[in-house]
């Protein structure tokens, strides 16, 4: 009964990400805003939804504060939202990063269910997110992990081939551009 349950939740997923790459494929080019961009967010969690669960959105500051706060409201998540904006500039080490996982941790731990989202267009911020929430056990079986991004296919697949995080959890990467040309 278990398995019969993981494999129609995974199908679920695999229908809503197919519909959802249509869907872009006939929609907004590269580039499009952050805020056109949550909707798919949105469409995840309506397709599958959770009555406890909890929104956790780490950012690298690709979306303004402003636009996140906005956005994650529209989402209307049932047990609350939090927000970590990350800075990445070259003076500033991963460790703001690690503790933002910490702190994302601690949410994670005092809430039923809770869905990861991941906002970038930056490989690096997304290759150190992988190792450092597996470093500081973020991800747990229940966790929902979705990721937001611009970045071409061809990245992305890099991304899921280098890191257990992206292939092994419950993880969606929604790119809202065009990827339909992987030579970019």
């Amino acid at each position: 009964m278990r398995n019969t349950f993981i494999t129609m939740s995974l199908l679920t997923l695999v229908l809503v990400t197919l519909q959802l790459q249509l869907s872009v494929l006939e929609g907004q080019g590269p580039g499009g805003s952050w805020g056109s961009s949550v909707g798919s967010v949105s469409a995840v969690l309506e397709a599958a939804p959770q009555p406890y669960c909890c929104l956790i959105l780490l950012t690298d500051g690709a979306m303004s504060t402003e636009t996140a706060i906005k956005e994650v409201r529209a989402l209307r998540t049932p047990c609350g939202e939090a927000i970590f904006q990350v800075s990445t500039a070259a003076n500033v080490s991963w460790a703001s990063l690690a503790k933002a996982i910490v702190h994302a941790r601690q949410l994670r731990g005092r809430s039923r269910y809770v869905t990861m989202l991941v906002v970038s267009d930056d490989l690096n911020f997304l290759a150190a997110f992988a190792e450092l929430s597996v470093r500081g056990r973020l991800l747990v079986w229940d966790t929902r992990l979705l990721l937001l991004s611009h970045l071409p296919l061809w990245q992305v697949q890099h991304l899921l081939r280098t890191h257990w995080t992206y292939t092994m959890m419950r993880a969606v990467f929604i790119l809202p551009s065009n990827t339909s040309d992987v030579q970019k």
